[in-house]
């Protein structure tokens, strides 16, 4: 102890703690004491008054939490979208400056008549489900509507 109150003599002696310093402290002691103890007394005395205060100290802490979360899941999807923007344009000015312009275009011609040839078959399959739907397996006609079969696994693209 007698250490302590050394190094707090010394501080004080030497002008490195002034009373100016403990100023603020005892502002806020003062305030403590004079306002905010009354008022958790009051409260400990009514304890209506301490569940409805209790109850708005949760739900504004959960709406703050919620408002935190909801910020770090937006910040996360926009630098995925950045990051997959700005990466997707490095990829297209690398494969402009590699294949050329015309290169390029023959490039996107080639995919665009790929996938336009696979457009069209799922089109054509799905145009002879429905055929085979309305003219041969039943559709509305009859008494009951008819018996539909089941699809064979041939007709479907999966």
């Amino acid at each position: 102890m007698d250490v302590v109150q050394d190094w707090a003599g010394y501080l004080f002696r030497n002008g490195y703690l002034t009373p100016g310093i403990f100023g603020p402290l005892a502002t806020l002691k003062n305030i403590f004491y004079n306002y905010l103890l009354p008022v958790f007394q009051s409260l400990l005395e009514k304890p209506d008054l301490t569940k409805i205060a209790l109850m708005l100290v949760i739900l504004y802490t959960s709406l703050k939490l919620l408002k935190m979360l909801v910020s770090s899941v937006l910040f996360w999807f926009r630098l995925a979208f950045r990051i997959s923007f700005w990466g997707g344009l490095v990829v297209l000015a690398f494969w402009l400056s590699q294949r050329g312009v015309d290169g390029a275009a023959e490039d996107v011609g080639y995919w665009f008549r790929l996938w336009k040839g696979e457009l069209d078959h799922y089109k054509s399959q799905a145009e002879q489900i429905a055929y085979q739907h309305n003219h041969g397996y039943g559709g509305k006609s009859g008494y009951g509507g008819g018996y539909k079969p089941a699809a064979s696994k041939k007709q479907w693209p999966f």
